[in-house]
């Protein structure tokens, strides 16, 4: 059956009943155990310090995903970096919501999951070349397990979407909410006729259906939050569905355009403030001057998504070269307001 929506065109003969079960299964597990752990908390969830009766619920979301991956994975080396990746991921997130550790130790921890699910097997190949219809690829040189210079974009990869989903956190269901658009988006991107990919499209519902079963706990006002561990997973996870079979990299960027050029602009104004780009603070991102401006919670998740919905589907009609040209003009638009919503906080 092939589906045709504007000028695009889907293949769903690809999509079986084995994905809609996963799907469906991620999300009922997520949204049910949340249904059932609410009814006593704190016997499951340690309380977020600065909110009353708000928990975490990372653990939960992490296990959900993992579980049904891993046995969806083709190969052993891959779940086998999966779970390793998510057993640190939950720790070090783990230690992170307790005591907050330092920025420069954050990151340090994000480099060695990364590494390691490179070292397991995720990795990327090639990428599509910009100005041809042909690819690039990556795999040039060995190192040991790793393959130059493809691991090595893998692991900046996989960091960029790592803070950009933790940075984004910070407003009730707004990472989260952005992060099912990616994952759905990777998901139709798999039933194109031109990809075809089951096993992307597998690990996309996968995540999808987790995080939406998420998203109606997290959805402002939230009972419970992603911390730490969740939002670095979150990133983790769209990040390697997205280079899975190949580089589907540039796709991810636009759906994802507001974490990653609002990190982008948060790194700058500190670097021109004369301050350390990992240092964190609670004013400079888009979604905090948002707030400051006079939007809720409600109204900034409501317009990422809507956004980021609109970008996936400037992503899933246009050609690699259109895509970059696309993500220039995002970073253009969000440029813009963010110089506008600058301008107004010094005006008050």
């Amino acid at each position: 059956m092939v589906l045709v929506y504007g000028v695009m065109m889907f293949d769903l003969s690809l999509l079986t009943q084995q994905h809609i079960l996963q799907f469906g299964l991620c999300f009922s597990l997520v949204y049910f155990i949340f249904q059932i752990v609410n009814r006593r908390p704190e016997n499951y969830l340690r309380r977020v310090s600065s909110h009353e009766g708000v928990y975490y619920g990372g653990a939960v979301f992490i296990g959900i995903i993992v579980l049904v991956a891993f046995f969806t994975l083709p190969s052993q080396n891959l779940r086998l970096g999966l779970l390793a990746a998510a057993f640190i991921t939950l720790l070090i997130g783990s230690v992170d919501e307790k005591v907050k550790l330092p920025p420069f130790v954050q990151l340090s921890w994000q480099f060695v999951i990364a590494t390691l699910v490179v070292i397991w097997g995720w990795s990327i190949s090639y990428i599509s070349h910009p100005l041809a219809d042909t690819i690039v690829s990556l795999d040039m040189y060995r190192l040991g397990p790793l393959f130059l210079p493809g691991s090595i974009l893998a692991v900046v990869w996989l960091l960029l979407l790592m803070n950009a989903m933790n940075w984004l956190d910070g407003v009730d269901g707004l990472a989260p909410s952005v992060g099912l658009i990616a994952l759905f988006t990777l998901a139709l991107l798999a039933l194109l006729p031109s990809v075809q990919d089951s096993t992307t499209l597998s690990l996309a519902l996968i995540g999808a259906g987790a995080t939406l079963g998420f998203i109606l706990w997290n959805f402002p006002p939230a009972r419970i939050y992603l911390g730490t561990s969740g939002s670095w997973f979150l990133g983790l996870y769209v990040g390697i569905v997205a280079i899975l079979t190949g580089g589907k990299i540039v796709t991810t960027l636009l759906v994802l355009a507001i974490p990653v050029l609002d990190l982008f602009s948060v790194i700058g104004q500190r670097i021109f403030s004369r301050q350390l780009p990992w240092r964190g603070d609670t004013s400079r991102h888009l979604h905090y001057r948002l707030l400051d401006y006079g939007f809720n919670p409600r109204q900034i998740v409501i317009m990422a998504i809507l956004v980021s919905a609109l970008l996936g589907w400037v992503a899933l009609s246009l050609q690699t070269y259109q895509k970059i040209i696309a993500l220039i003009v995002a970073a253009v638009m969000l440029t813009v307001v963010s110089v506008k919503l600058i301008w107004q906080q010094k005006k008050l």
